[in-house]
């Protein structure tokens, strides 16, 4: 591991390997900051095609899953991440800060107040769908539900993500935000796949960033760090290194997690570092590129980080 990579702030920005499973393996790779997915649009155990026709309990879910992980943060003596001095605090303290967020928003049912609660306990990022309609993309358009949502997000102070929107929807969501919105995990379509160099630029006029994905369904068969590096000379080159942070969606990759992925027509699961221990790698394929020690620390962290501060409330 490099002095660098020790004195870095490293955060990525999607993840939905259990907490208390993951808290071990950041403590060895560095990585002081995570932001854990405690629900999703899709029930998993249930599968892809059975979730469709699932339209109630959402907001149970979500209410186990907060439930879930918040005793996780507190058994793993975490930092719950309430505001952007949390992440520092963890970072000054050897500590793994922990941030929460969801993949989709079917558990709002249409209400604003799920939102407001869960804020309060600790919310601090929505993606505004997954794979299925909701009130928010309710038939591949933004609703005027939408919009209000977005508002509530910047208001309260909730990162606000595009990943997995048609492009329509993610240009209308990035021109409706006052705050900066972020892809959580994704890549550039002019390297491999996903955004557009449009897209990228709708981000950067937010502020926002491009968290880069770690999966090969994303960076191609048997990713390697210098993979995620491609993607990195992409966005700087078109938008700036401002706008490029860590993406990776670890997630397990036995039982109903493979199914899902399975049902997705994805049958290799495998990422460019097997897991967050591993991060030293990609400080050292940005080294080994030819980055300097300060674009090194924004793609690390220091981005995730100016985000957190520009979003925040607190």
């Amino acid at each position: 591991m490099t002095d660098l990579h020790q004195r870095s702030l490293i955060a990525v920005m999607h993840d939905h390997r259990p907490i208390a499973e993951d808290v071990p393996l950041m403590l060895v790779g560095g990585v002081t900051c995570k932001c854990f997915q405690v629900s999703l649009d899709v029930d998993v155990e249930a599968g892809t095609e059975a979730s469709a026709h699932i339209q109630e309990g959402w907001l149970r879910r979500m209410t186990e899953g907060m439930e879930a992980a918040l005793a996780d943060i507190e058994a793993t003596d975490s930092i719950l991440v309430r505001a952007a001095a949390d992440i520092e605090r963890a970072k000054a303290e050897g500590k793994i800060a922990i941030m929460l967020g969801c993949e989709g928003s079917r558990w709002l049912e249409g209400s604003f107040a799920p939102l407001r609660l869960f804020h309060r306990l600790g919310l601090r990022e929505l993606q505004l769908a997954w794979i299925y309609p909701n009130h928010v993309v309710p038939d591949g358009r933004l609703s005027d539900f939408g919009r209000q949502v977005i508002a509530e997000c910047n208001r309260l102070g909730v990162i606000v993500d595009l990943t997995h929107l048609p492009p329509n929807v993610f240009l209308a969501a990035a021109e409706a935000s006052r705050k900066p919105v972020i892809v959580s995990h994704g890549s550039c379509a002019a390297v491999t796949t996903d955004l557009s160099d449009r897209q990228l630029q709708a981000l950067a006029d937010t502020g926002g960033l491009l968290c880069i994905h770690f999966y090969n369904s994303y960076l191609g068969d048997n990713p390697k760090p210098e993979d995620v590096v491609k993607q990195v000379d992409h966005i700087a080159q078109t938008v700036g290194i401002d706008h490029v942070a860590l993406g990776c969606d670890f997630f397990p990759t036995e039982g109903a997690w493979r199914k899902l992925q399975e049902d997705q027509n994805t049958f290799v699961l495998n990422w460019a570092i097997d897991d967050l221990s591993q991060m030293p790698r990609i400080t050292q394929a940005l080294l080994d590129h030819g980055y300097g020690e300060s674009d090194v620390q924004k793609v690390l962290g220091l981005n995730f980080l100016r985000v957190c501060r520009e979003t925040f409330r607190l």
